[in-house]
């Protein structure tokens, strides 16, 4: 995962930096670096980013799908 994609689903998945970071018991500078490529991802980190982030977006899916219906 480059850091764009990185950037890309933690937005999908409403998250702000501050927010992964404590998620994953970082600092949001460490995310920052990630997401402008000033760092490369580690693998091992790369597997809990894609269980977190796949998560959250599902979970922000069935919400807003949840909401709408309600509303309709």
């Amino acid at each position: 995962m480059d850091g764009m994609t990185l950037k890309e689903r933690r937005e999908q998945a409403a998250l702000t930096q501050a927010q992964l970071a404590k998620l994953l018991d970082l600092h949001a500078v460490t995310i920052s670096n990630y997401e402008r490529g000033a760092a490369v991802i580690p693998v091992v980190l790369e597997l809990a980013l894609d269980k977190i982030l796949s998560e959250r977006a599902s979970w922000m899916v069935f919400f807003v799908y949840w909401v709408s219906e309600i509303l309709t």
